[in-house]
């Protein structure tokens, strides 16, 4: 019976938890716009040219959710897996909307051809109409080749409830103890 308990918990904790966060940023609202990100070429390495990005306050909750596609030989030594370390800044003239690193690490340790990547943005509303600039710096070295990357514009988002959030985080792991224990 405690097993039956602990299953369902860990279920519904998943679907409350981590399966609404996913659904909330990558899921809710609709595509608005995909703008390629192209790779600008400089002597201390890569850096993507600035995207150009037409926004409005009807948009409702904005989210971008940033795709990259990869590659990266051999891992030599698996506790130093290939990395990638941006750091994303939206503007809307001189303001700041978010400024928020983030970094793509490779769980593989043999070449792989392809590995792909989503990472969302923080959910934000425009407050005017107008065109807005993000752009993706690279932090340090590369570890891993990029092949191709994308933003991808998701207008009405769902604001995920923290409440929902952290109860389904906590049934989780009432779920998981009470399977170990």
């Amino acid at each position: 019976m405690e097993n039956s308990a602990g299953v369902a918990l860990l279920v519904i904790g998943m679907v409350l938890g981590p399966g609404y966060y996913v659904y909330s940023h990558f899921l809710s609202g609709k595509v608005a716009s995909s703008h390629p990100l192209t790779v600008k070429q400089e002597a201390a390495g890569n850096r993507f040219e600035p995207v150009q990005i037409e926004l409005s306050p009807s948009m409702g909750k904005i989210g971008l959710i940033l795709r990259f596609q990869t590659n990266h030989g051999p891992v030599m030594t698996p506790t130093q897996m290939p990395q990638n370390a941006y750091r994303a800044t939206l503007k809307s003239g001189s303001r700041t909307v978010f400024d928020h690193p983030f970094m793509l690490t490779s769980t593989s340790l043999e070449h792989q051809a392809l590995l792909n990547y989503s990472e969302a943005m923080p959910v934000f509303q425009a407050d005017a109409s107008g065109v807005y600039q993000l752009e993706i710096r690279p932090k340090g070295e590369a570890g891993m080749n990029l092949i191709s990357a994308e933003v991808q514009v998701r207008q009405g988002l769902l604001e995920p409830s923290k409440t929902l959030m952290t109860a389904g985080f906590g049934m989780l792991v009432a779920g998981v103890a009470m399977l170990l224990f």
